[in-house]
């Protein structure tokens, strides 16, 4: 049994995990604090090579590379990994059976899926059924997450090594050796477009969601670890080695599969995998072994409502930075181009916690 940050008892949650999904949360909402703007700025980012370089960590690359912003999609499938085993050990407990697990799984991935749907059609002005945009893949990674959820976690390594080389020899094997990484040649562009004849957008593909799969696979894992008896210094060991040994083989394996969030390639599911492990052993040990909480307020109170924050964000955040703008003026900061963004996104973001707050306080607590 945990406790919150009032000191009250929180039903076994793992404060270090909420806070883990807040900071990722916030961070998504948080549009990159509008760095991409300056990227588009060639004088300001040959004058300012150390900036422009902190500012590109909080976009994704063109095509290869990895850098923060492309950490954050798969720490949310990471997170939602470690929380299953202990949410539908609940539900074991309470007597609900296998198949009966299954159809609520199946339809939390499909209400998922709808959500992105209705947000993409929204923005979008009319009804658009694409895939993979970001809750579209996490209803379809989660379902196929669980289909894996009761095996061994020898088995479930096994599973995942199978979809990494699967994956891996699909693309391998398709076209010229030359291009089969290359955007819009490769094998997702051609199943997507001529099989599914869908759109391809910034190459992301179908195939995506077998890769994203074993990063929920990695939460399970490291959700199981922490659902077990050892001791807690041997948890905080054991997600430290899984997450070094996970970049290496990421970092390995990137000299023949170039790591590549649009392809979700096999290399970069790894590389990501790690430092999941690694994020939530600091958060676990400062945290968890430590004690020190407090400090992870701003983030717990997200991470207890990340999807209703999430559509929240994808429904208001243009609305929000109008109303921002009325009080903040960046022109007289024109001489500090960096600033500007960072205080007008830090505003829009400021509004998007208050919302998160308010429900926080009133115990309201939406569950997909």
């Amino acid at each position: 049994m945990t406790t919150n940050l009032d000191g009250h008892p929180n039903s076994g949650r793992l404060v270090s995990l909420d806070a883990y999904r807040g900071l990722t949360m916030l961070l998504m909402a948080s549009y990159g604090f509008g760095m991409w703007q300056l990227l588009g700025k060639s004088e300001w980012v040959a004058s300012h090579p150390l900036w422009a370089e902190f500012a590109r960590q909080f976009n994704h690359p063109v095509w290869e590379g990895c850098t923060l912003w492309d950490l954050i999609f798969p720490s949310f499938l990471f997170v939602i990994g470690v929380a299953m085993p202990h949410s539908y050990e609940k539900r074991a407990e309470q007597g609900q059976s296998w198949p009966r697990q299954l159809v609520h799984a199946a339809w939390r991935g499909a209400v998922i899926f709808a959500i992105g749907v209705f947000l993409d059609s929204y923005h979008g002005g009319q009804l658009q059924l694409n895939f993979p945009v970001v809750l579209h893949k996490i209803g379809v990674c989660y379902v196929l997450a669980f289909l894996v959820l009761r095996f061994s976690p020898r088995v479930q390594l096994g599973i995942s090594g199978v979809l990494l080389v699967g994956h891996s020899l699909a693309y391998a094997l398709y076209g010229d050796p030359e291009t089969r990484w290359a955007v819009d040649q490769n094998v997702g562009h051609y199943v997507q477009h001529n099989w599914l004849h869908l759109e391809v957008r910034n190459g992301n593909t179908v195939m995506n969601a077998v890769t994203g799969t074993v990063n929920v696979i990695f939460g399970i894992l490291c959700g199981r670890l922490l659902q077990s008896d050892r001791i807690m210094k041997q948890k905080l060991i054991a997600m430290i080695v899984a997450g070094v040994a996970t970049l290496v083989a990421g970092y390995a394996l990137s000299y023949w599969i170039p790591i590549n969030k649009w392809l979700w390639t096999s290399s970069y599911t790894l590389w990501t995998g790690g430092f999941t492990f690694l994020i939530m052993a600091f958060f676990y040990g400062v945290v968890e072994m430590l004690g020190y909480r407090r400090w992870t307020f701003p983030f717990v109170v997200v991470g207890m409502n990340s999807i209703m924050v999430y559509v929240f964000a994808g429904l208001f955040r243009d609305n929000i930075n109008r109303g921002a703008r009325l009080f903040f003026d960046p022109t007289p900061l024109a001489d500090m181009p960096i600033v500007g963004p960072i205080v007008l996104s830090s505003l829009v973001l400021g509004v998007i916690w208050l919302f998160a707050y308010w429900l926080f306080r009133h115990r309201v607590f939406i569950k997909v």
